[in-house]
């Protein structure tokens, strides 16, 4: 290599020579300002000091090929109708130490140089090039500055290696940005920096794309615009190692604009990964595929995406958030605020690109997410698709709505839509492994879904931490469904076993379980809901005798307070608690009850579905016994009001408790008698209270056994009419027969007696007389004029006389019943009978037709 020194190269090129290699340049080299009608080519040169070629303007290209820069390279604007090529140029930008020599496989040792750097190693700013800027094995010690320029091709930049940061922040490129690994087949490396790759506000026409490319700091791309696709990628070494995008800190793609689709696929991201306000076509986070052995799944430390914009699907299967970013822990994954035109999905069947026939290695895992996960008020146009995923921490889905469904499914989920082909295999595969979604706690509240939520496949987990939200709970207050809102997937027997068949599982695979599991509690009040599918299997064991009700509803059990639900289906456990205990059905709504219930139990389990409510609420049992009288069940209707008022009476005789009224009153009576008996004063002490306790305990036993035997056992609480009705008829039946019918029992009138004063019975007496007197003494609705000189004999010495026996003196000293008080008997029941019995019997009648 021969020696010339920079002046002397300054010279020949303005003599017009314009190629120059293999020559070692002395001194500092400087071409600024210059303006030249063609090209240069400095191709293996090496210059001993700083070389300064800012401000040129050359009509062709700059090849800079194989140079090494001890010191500097300013090439900032550089106006160049060519290209600027930049392959295999070292730039080293400090002083070099002679007892290092750098390795055959051209990677820097930074051993080799003083720690001192001169700046910036290459100073590319403002530079403006017509064609294209290329940069294969680029080597900086240093930063390389390309802000503010703007280049009509491409830039590409192949196993880059720059111990610096790479700074192109405000950069126009009109064709496409690709920061790839080398080109080299023999040694396939990856690009590096050991620094910051800073490119935010860049404008690309083309395509981003990044593969097989490390960034040890920060890499910033916020408020770029990419007219095509941006595509982060792993790439295969020459040892058949996966390179994935790696990021030492923070991958910053906030207000990003990408046109056509965002694919960060297999990326490695120790901080952030922050895409909050952008607006892309697709995003696709997902793991490379290509060989089912060596995957590379995404991986990052935090994701922060809310105001999100997707027009199209948003994907993120096999996603791992380590939970190491800067985000808070309740929202390790953040996509509050999205609009999504098409569906989010966290697992796919699809997530093996592999031939059906290579099936048997598809993963099926979901994501894992450690930390919280925030999906709240989003806006989304298909599915949201969180099969499979595990969360340490809650799912948020709350004031989210959604064009489509919301899936957290189970085996059985995708055995009854017929899945074929790949579909097939990897289901087959999981059945009987883990395929759950798992979460601490699940929000849904106030969302809105236009078709079915599904979460026969969601597993929560109980138990609670210091300053986490309480687990095992799903919160779904005003929540609404549109479709069917699933917690229980039913498979049919032959279903089942032809799916089992196909898949080549055998015959003695058990079904796997298809219904959620809820530790907590399942809060659905207020919700809105055409088909709500349950299971008691999906509950804990039941709360027999919970203290603090409330507080004993809230954590765990199922809520249904004010909702209102097309069907209700619920599939009932063994007994003796075939529902959930407890349960909370206040001021339901419900067309139709399905609680799989046949003619001979479907009192039993309506029955068995109201006593869960740890608390009466008359709500619940008047919606049910709607329910059956429309449906024509009365009889089983008339039983559940019935219910409904002897638990309630049940319910007020545990827990009643004087009023205020009855104490003052109660007292008030104590204390008269105690007054009236003058007893000494440390004893009237003692008996106020007392008396005033036994006479309120008196009366509660009174009205509470007057209302059992005559409220309960004789109306039925209203809706028997005709046991009142038999009493009625009975009671005419008899006295008819056995009273009314002897004539002993009947005497002359007064308007009789003055006309005829010797007649004290009638001369003939028959069955028509009796019935006559019969319905003046128990029909008293109206005045009845038959046999008016006739009636219960009323006079003095005259006896009663049942069934021919002349009734005696009663115990009671001077009490000898006449026919004229058992006559006077009947007319104070029937007159207590008639009005209950006429009412009921009318309203039952009316309700009939």
């Amino acid at each position: 290599m021969k020696t010339i020194k920079a002046s002397e190269l300054y010279a020949r090129i303005e003599a017009g020579e314009r190629s120059f290699e293999k020559t070692y340049v002395s001194g500092n080299f400087s071409l600024r300002g210059v303006r030249l009608d063609s090209g240069i080519r400095l191709t293996y040169m090496t210059f001993s000091s700083s070389v300064d070629l800012s401000d040129c303007f050359l009509e062709g290209s700059l090849d800079l090929t194989g140079s090494r820069f001890i010191r500097t390279l300013d090439i900032s604007n550089v106006q160049l109708t060519g290209n600027l090529i930049l392959n295999s140029v070292t730039v080293e930008a400090a002083a070099r130490r002679p007892d290092v020599i750098r390795g055959e496989n051209r990677s820097p040792v930074a051993a080799a140089f003083d720690v001192t750097k001169i700046g910036a190693a290459i100073s590319a700013s403002n530079i403006k090039v017509k064609g294209n800027v290329i940069a294969s094995s680029l080597a900086v010690i240093g930063s390389m500055l390309i802000p503010n320029s703007v280049v009509d091709g491409m830039i590409s930049f192949r196993g880059l290696e720059i111990f610096g940061d790479l700074i192109m922040t405000r950069t126009n490129i009109r064709g496409d940005l690709e920061i790839y690994q080398s080109l080299n087949e023999q040694d396939i490396s990856p690009s590096y920096i050991e620094g910051n790759l800073l490119g935010s506000n860049m404008t690309i026409g083309g395509n981003f794309m990044i593969a097989g490319t490390q960034v040890t700091g920060d890499a910033h791309f916020w408020s770029s615009e990419i007219g095509g696709l941006m595509r982060m990628s792993p790439t295969m070494s020459s040892s058949s190692v996966w390179i994935q995008p790696a990021f030492g800190r923070d991958l910053h793609l906030a207000g990003i604009k990408v046109g056509v689709s965002l694919h960060l696929i297999g990326i490695l991201v120790a901080g952030d990964l922050l895409l909050f306000s952008a607006d892309v076509g697709s995003l696709w986070l997902e793991p490379e595929l290509r060989e089912a052995e060596a995957r590379c799944d995404p991986r990052v430390g935090a994701l922060s995406a809310h105001g999100l914009r997707v027009r199209g699907p948003a994907t993120f299967t096999r996603l791992r958030v380590t939970g190491t970013g800067q985000r808070p822990p309740d929202s390790a994954f953040n996509l509050a605020h999205a609009i999504v035109d098409g569906d989010v999905r966290f697992w796919s069947t699809q997530q093996n690109r592999n031939e059906p026939s290579e099936a048997e290695q598809a993963p099926v895992g979901g994501c894992v997410i450690v930390g919280g996960m925030n999906l709240s008020r989003m806006k989304v146009g298909g599915n949201c698709i969180l099969t499979k995923i595990a969360v340490d921490g809650a799912i948020d889905l709350s004031f989210t709505d959604l064009s489509g469904n919301v899936k957290m499914e189970s085996c059985a989920s995708y055995v009854e839509q017929d899945v074929i082909g790949r579909e097939l295999m990897v289901i087959g595969a999981a059945i009987g492994g883990d395929f759950y979604a798992v979460a601490d706690h699940l929000d849904m509240s106030l969302l809105v879904c236009a078709g079915d939520v599904d979460l026969s496949g969601l597993q929560l987990r109980a138990f609670l931490e210091p300053g986490r939200k309480a687990s095992g709970n799903v919160t779904a207050k005003r929540v609404r469904v549109t479709g069917t809102f699933r917690l229980k997937y039913q498979l049919d027997d032959a279903k089942w076993k032809d799916f089992v068949a196909r898949s080549g599982h055998g015959s003695e695979l058990d079904m796997p379980p298809a219904e959620a599991a809820i530790p907590g509690c399942l809060d659905l009040s207020h919700a809105q809901i055409e088909h709500l599918v349950l299971s008691n299997k999906s509950f804990r064991e039941a709360v027999t005798s919970p203290g603090d009700v409330e507080k004993e509803e809230l954590q765990r059990g199922l809520i249904l307070t004010a909702a209102q639900i097309g069907e209700l289906e619920v599939y009932p456990g063994e007994s003796p608690h075939p529902f959930p205990v407890p349960i909370n059905l206040g001021d339901i709504e419900v067309r139709r009850w399905n609680l799989h219930q046949e003619d001979k139990t479907r009192y039993s389990r309506f029955i068995d579905l109201l006593e869960a409510d740890v608390r009466p609420r008359r709500s619940s049992y008047i919606a049910i016994e709607r329910f059956l009288r429309n449906r024509g069940f009365e009889r089983d209707a008339d039983a559940i009001y019935r219910a409904m008022n002897r638990r309630v009476d049940r319910e007020a005789a545990i827990l009643r408790r004087p009023s205020l009224i009855e104490t003052v009153v109660f007292l008030a009576i104590a204390a008269l008698m105690v007054y009236i008996a003058h007893p000494p004063w440390f004893l009237a002490i003692i008996l106020v209270p007392s008396i005033s306790a036994a006479l309120f305990v008196s009366v509660s036993i009174i009205h509470a056994f007057t209302r059992k035997i005559l409220w309960d056992g004789l109306l039925g609480y209203g809706t028997a009419p005709l046991r009142i009705g038999i009493l009625i008829i009975l009671l005419f039946a008899t006295s008819v027969t056995l009273v009314y019918s002897d004539p002993r029992n009947i005497g002359p009138t007064i308007q009789y007696t003055m006309i005829d004063a010797t007649s004290q019975s009638p001369p003939e007496w028959g069955v028509f007389d009796a019935l006559a007197i019969g319905v003046r003494n128990h029909v008293p609705l109206v005045g009845w004029a038959l046999r008016s000189n006739w009636q219960l004999a009323d006079g003095f010495g005259r006896s009663l006389y049942i069934a021919g026996q002349e009734i005696g003196p009663l115990p009671f000293p001077g009490l000898r019943p006449r026919p004229e008080d058992y006559g006077m008997l009947m007319m104070v029941l029937n007159f207590l009978a008639w009005p209950p019995f006429l009412a009921f019997a009318l309203k039952r009648a009316f309700r009939y037709a």
